[in-house]
């Protein structure tokens, strides 16, 4: 099967000491089996251009894995971008655990169907007061959103995938198969959040 199917596409940062993650659900739109091979590539030559100018030249992007959810049968397309690419921003960044939300909302009602990705690797200078994100990166952000949903939003140029968001339901009464939620807009703000350790979806 390939229509219809779900993925987890996650992206692998590292600054030579650690690693951070953020994963975004995928909906396949493609009659191709091969569809999460070509989505790899696809989201490197197309979204990780407008990523990289919004962090630090410390950050490298050393993978792109896109996780086979539903039917879960697929083995890991695992992507190693050549290089590796960097962020362009000369300066350290700041704390890996200091990050920047982007909520993600689709139309549907409760929290089961809404995500949010936390982004880091902004500059330290970018930082006012240990509390808020400086202008330019809350721009990036935002326009990064755009890019996302130029791409893979409802009306997006791609014709492998739409970005939504994998509900698995409570983990009293899990959801088996996942349901999606296409995802229409986004909401980016000045706050500086702690990007503590997660449950990977």
């Amino acid at each position: 099967m390939a229509l219809g199917d779900l993925a987890c596409l996650r992206l692998l940062w590292n600054n030579g000491s650690s690693s951070f993650e953020n994963g975004l659900g995928m909906q396949c739109i493609s009659p191709f089996t091969n569809w999460r091979t070509l989505l790899a590539a696809e989201f490197l030559a197309t979204v990780i251009p407008d990523w990289l100018p919004g962090l630090s030249n410390t950050i490298y992007l050393l993978e792109i894995k896109v996780q086979d959810v539903v039917p879960g049968t697929g083995a890991d397309v695992i992507l190693t971008p050549p290089g590796p690419p960097s962020g362009a921003i000369n300066v350290p960044p700041a704390p890996l655990n200091a990050a920047l939300v982007a909520s993600w909302r689709s139309d549907g009602i409760g929290r089961n169907t809404r995500g949010r990705s936390y982004l880091s690797g902004m500059p330290r200078n970018e930082v006012f007061n240990g509390t808020q994100w400086e202008n330019a990166t809350v721009a990036w952000a935002e326009d990064l959103a755009i890019t996302m949903f130029g791409q893979y939003g409802p009306t997006g140029f791609s014709d492998l995938a739409r970005f939504v968001v994998i509900s698995r339901g409570p983990h009293s009464a899990p959801l088996v198969p996942p349901v999606s939620f296409p995802l229409t807009h986004a909401q980016v703000t000045s706050n500086v959040h702690s990007m503590r350790k997660r449950l990977l979806s």
